[in-house]
């Protein structure tokens, strides 16, 4: 049995800040950004930035970042 990492899949991908709306407000609830203010937060991204770099793009290919 093989088991797969699934960090860094593709180091070029380009995380797209998420606009204001319903979307956003629904995953700023579901999953804050402790680390900065939240109005940094929801507009630079950083956290859910990094965590889409390094996990999110092992499954770019069935999903988008959407």
């Amino acid at each position: 049995n093989q088991s797969t990492r699934l960090n860094d899949c593709d180091p070029n991908a380009k995380f797209h800040i998420i606009p204001e709306g319903e979307k956003l407000s629904n995953l700023d609830k579901r999953w804050p950004q402790l680390e900065n203010t939240r109005e940094y937060a929801l507009t630079k991204q950083p956290f859910w930035q990094n965590e889409y770099k390094k996990h999110g793009t092992c499954c770019k290919n069935p999903y988008n970042q959407a």
